[in-house]
Order: C-alpha cells, then structure tokens, then sequence
C-alpha cells in the first residue's frame, strides 16, 4: 500500500471520529482529504504524476484538477461506470461540504456527512487491493 492509501484510511478515521465527536466541520475536512489521498493513490498506481497531467509542474494533484478529471480518477481506481458517477457525486458532495466547513459561517453539515460516510467506507473497500 502507498502512504497516499494510508493517508486516505487515517483521514476516513478521524472524520469518523470528529463526526461521532460532534465536530461536523473538522470531519468535512478530514472526510474529503480522505478521498482526496484515495485519488492520489489510485493516479499514483496507474503511473500519473501531477506533472504530467497539470498545467503547471506540481508534485501534488491540485484540487480543481481533480474535481474537474473525476471520470479519470475513477478510472484509475479500476471503478466500473455506475460507481464513477457515484464517485464523481461523492467527491462533489465533500468538496462542497469542506468549503463550507473551512469558509462559511453555516459550516458543514451533518446529516450530509453522515450520509457520505458508508458511501466513503465502501468506496475505501473496494479500492483496498489496488496497487
């Protein structure tokens, strides 16, 4: 497994946690860093490399550039075509939901989080064996 895989597993548990804790807006952060990592790792096994695919020379994925390219990543994560739509809403639904968290006063909210964390779990499960 890659650290950006074991990034992705430890940010699912301290969202899970800050969640479980009350803390909505610091699990939005962890949860959509946790999908972030799971991105990078499943780029990182196809052999893509942000230089390569960004516009600028990075050593790190920009985040427009995955919310933008989530058919691409879903792909490199081996996802058949109902699960790339699902991944695409998944990845939507934390990115919005961070942005709340880290830039508006109303903050992240709950019951959508909640909502996103079996689906997160799940995405995280089937990704397990990919290297």
């Amino acid at each position: 497994m890659s650290w950006q895989r074991d990034r992705a597993d430890e940010n699912y548990r301290a969202g899970e946690i800050a969640l479980a804790s009350g803390l909505p807006n610091a699990a939005a952060s962890r949860l959509y860093y946790s999908l972030y990592h799971l991105a990078w790792h499943g780029l990182s096994a196809q052999g893509k490399s942000p230089a390569e695919l960004q516009s600028q020379n990075h050593e790190r994925w920009e985040h427009a550039f995955l919310t933008n390219n989530t058919r691409l990543v879903a792909m490199s994560l081996k996802l058949g075509q109902p699960r790339s739509r699902s991944f695409k809403e998944l990845f939507t639904t934390l990115c919005e939901q961070r942005v709340r968290a880290d830039y508006q006063a109303t903050g992240a909210q709950t019951e959508v989080l909640e909502e996103s964390l079996p689906r997160l779990r799940e995405l995280l499960d089937q990704t397990k064996d990919l290297n």
